[in-house]
């Protein structure tokens, strides 16, 4: 093993219900986020949480931490705020403008925190120190892929809750459609999350970092 990877492996335990939605809308049913794994002679749909989610929340309280102590409490700019929070934006074009590559070993050195996360400069995308794997809950189904045994069900571990949304406002009590105009302002809607009690395999990977960025990631 390289020993400059270091991986950092374990265990995420729900202690409250996980909504993780898909790009799929049912109606009015929201579907759980599912990937495609093989089991028992044929694929199934299996409940995970992806890597880019979970990275997305080490970078937000990665970066509030670092402008926190470096005393900036200001409002920041759009590009500033995207470089930091969400990992930048692509400017438009395609010329040699802008970052250079000597600018970005310096941003490296300095800001160990992107270097960390990366993110994305001008034109040019820098390459990530920092691997989120996706988290596979720990069931039969993804039992060859975590190489932990288990007899529960991923069904065992998903469920459905209903909700109603009603506009709150008072009609003319006047008229005699009032409930009917009610009515026609509820709506009944249900989206799928994972229990608590729910626990996940899971993995990070730093490649490449030097003492520095493996303390700043620490």
């Amino acid at each position: 093993l390289d020993m400059n990877i270091i991986k950092y492996k374990g265990k995420i335990t729900l202690l409250s219900p996980l909504s993780h939605n898909s790009d799929e809308v049912l109606g009015t049913t929201t579907t759980y986020r599912r990937m495609a794994m093989w089991y028992g002679g044929k694929t199934v749909d299996v409940p995970i949480y992806t890597g880019n989610a979970f990275r997305g929340i080490l970078r937000r309280v990665g970066s509030k931490q670092l402008f926190d102590k470096i005393g900036i409490k200001q409002d920041l700019s759009p590009k500033l705020y995207h470089t930091f929070f969400t990992g930048g934006l692509l400017e438009a074009g395609s010329d040699n403008k802008g970052i250079d590559v000597g600018q970005l070993r310096t941003i490296r050195q300095n800001l160990p925190f992107l270097s960390v996360f990366a993110t994305s400069l001008s034109h040019k995308i820098m390459q990530s120190l920092l691997r989120v794997d996706i988290a596979y809950p720990i069931c039969k189904e993804t039992a060859a892929y975590t190489g932990i045994e288990s007899d529960i069900s991923f069904w065992e571990l998903i469920s459905t809750t209903f909700y109603t949304r009603r506009d709150d406002f008072e009609g003319d009590k006047g008229k005699k459609d009032d409930k009917k105009d009610e009515q026609a302002h509820q709506m009944k809607y249900e989206g799928e999350f994972l229990v608590p009690g729910t626990v996940f395999d899971h993995s990070i990977t730093l490649k490449g970092a030097n003492e520095l960025e493996q303390s700043c990631f620490g």
